[in-house]
């Protein structure tokens, strides 16, 4: 009786450790860590990070997306590539912020006597990081209303409402 009472026991713990260990295998190959985040960050000629090359910021793609669909003329495109330069720089700088600030929080401790004065830094530091990201996009938005006509504008608003749905972020209707 003892003896069954053991097998009965080890053999569900034997498939979850295999299951476990097979789930695991799966997360190496499929180029994510533990917490999401993607393991390659090596770039390839491009430019673009991934293994594949499709993840991160692709200008290129970008402008030739919207080339097709927006009917650029090449002065457009010209201009559009300047400004994608520009924001990518801009980007890159921002990165190096989050980060920094993202390191603020982690290294907060709340036993530290100077912890109201330290987590009001930082907070404040959040509070500016938000408000230039705001004026990042609508700094954007304006020069975009430069290059591009009316009718554009209108397609490429077009475009990003169907996107947010695509991404389950469109105006569901609640029912």
């Amino acid at each position: 009786m003892r003896i069954k009472n053991i097998v009965l026991l080890a053999i569900p713990a034997f498939v979850l450790a295999t299951s476990f260990s097979a789930v695991q295998a799966q997360e190496k190959k499929s180029g994510y860590s533990e917490n999401g985040h993607c393991q390659y960050t090596d770039t390839n000629e491009a430019g673009q990070h991934g293994k594949n090359g499709k993840r991160g910021h692709n200008s290129d793609r970008k402008l030739a997306k919207l080339t097709k669909k927006l009917n650029l003329t090449d002065d457009q495109q010209s201009q559009l590539k300047v400004l994608f330069s520009e924001q990518k720089e801009s980007r890159m700088a921002k990165s190096a912020q989050r980060k920094a600030l993202h390191q603020s929080i982690r290294d907060l401790d709340v036993n530290a006597a100077d912890y109201s004065t330290k987590l009001a830094t930082v907070k404040q530091q959040a509070g500016l990081a938000a408000q230039s990201k705001i004026d990042s996009i609508m700094s954007m938005r304006q020069k975009m209303q430069v290059i591009l006509t009316a009718e554009q504008l209108d397609k490429m608003q077009e475009m990003h409402g169907d996107r947010g749905e695509e991404y389950g972020k469109g105006n569901k209707q609640q029912g």
